[in-house]
């Protein structure tokens, strides 16, 4: 039996061999029990105790999708992948429920044009789950496949890691601006339907959360001071017991203030006090813990006003703008 998919053969015509083997990995990675070995140039993806149906093979189908702890979600995957490793050249062969699946190109009658399609016979052994044979990838090929994979989760402190973005344990982007490579799990962070992109404001969110728990609070501490968008919205997830705030409040002198813009620096000039200029994620965090008011003390009563102004629009500004103005004639 031949079944004909309507994958035109130069779709995803930018995926490679790991865009492709990416998708294979993760279907397995959603298995419990999965396991990839490579011996020559043949690598075999294996899991126990699932199948593939045929419906799979209908582009959109898919058992996975609404399930956020999956790392498949489209049901296109598995699908695109056969066909890029057959543009590739590679001999596939699947092993599932009895049966064995070849995919090809083939010139297909009925669509007029070359499109990927599935051989499918019965198979002699009985496999309990599936099994992919990729043929032709190299070590070298595999290897460097290898390294678009993550075991671990959170903050990567390895330099070789810096930027890199991972999520359900498979690579997704370089992000040249962050200072440290990050590892989520499925569900953490939204991918496009490529798993190639990321939002940069929801990496940045996602990557503040993980520092505000990090335990490395000098890391984390630098990373503000750099003001790296790593920590771009720490402040807003962290809390007092923190490890970053505590960090700040052991190391930061009770007797300054921290002051984030040109004002707050007038201000502080105005009221005679000690103050540091810092990054707004600081004093923020300082907020949290301690008191980082500016003494208004020190303040005429026209300074106090004409602060009051700059928090007001419309009419009322206006009218506070002529008050001032009156009481320096």
């Amino acid at each position: 039996m031949q079944i004909e998919l309507s994958l035109s053969t130069d779709y995803v015509s930018h995926w490679g061999l790991w865009e492709a083997l990416r998708e294979l990995y993760q279907n397995a990675m959603d298995e419990e029990l999965w396991e990839i070995r490579h011996d020559s140039e043949s690598l075999r993806i294996i899991t126990k105790g699932g199948q593939l149906a045929r419906e799979s093979l209908l582009l959109g189908a898919s058992t996975k999708s609404g399930d956020s702890g999956k790392r498949g979600q489209y049901g296109e995957g598995y699908k695109l992948a056969l066909l890029v490793l057959c543009r590739l050249g590679h001999a596939v062969t699947i092993r599932t429920g009895g049966e064995v699946w070849t995919p090809r190109l083939v010139d297909s009658e009925t669509f007029g044009a070359r499109v990927l399609a599935i051989d499918i016979q019965p198979d002699d052994v009985k496999t309990d789950g599936v099994t992919i044979c990729v043929e032709g990838v190299t070590e070298e090929q595999f290897l460097e496949c290898e390294t678009n994979l993550c075991m671990d989760f959170g903050v990567l402190s390895d330099p070789g890691q810096v930027g890199r973005i991972y999520v359900g344990s498979l690579y997704v982007c370089t992000m040249p601006d962050f200072k440290r490579g990050y590892s989520f799990k499925v569900g953490e962070i939204e991918l496009d339907r490529d798993r190639q992109m990321v939002k940069q404001l929801d990496l940045s969110w996602a990557t503040s959360k993980l520092w505000a728990n990090e335990e490395q609070d000098e890391s984390a501490i630098g990373l503000m001071e750099e003001e790296a968008p790593d920590t771009q919205y720490i402040s807003h997830l962290a809390y007092s017991h923190s490890p970053a705030v505590k960090h700040l409040d052991r190391t930061f002198p009770v007797d300054v203030v921290p002051v984030s813009t040109q004002e707050e620096i007038q201000e502080a000039v105005a009221a005679g006090v000690k103050y540091r200029l810092v990054p707004r994620t600081i004093r923020e965090l300082l907020g949290k813990i301690r008191s980082i008011r500016i003494p208004t003390g020190h303040k005429t009563p026209i300074q106090r006003l004409e602060k009051l102004k700059k928090q007001l629009s419309g009419e009322l500004a206006e009218e506070l703008a002529d008050i001032i103005k009156e009481l320096k004639s």
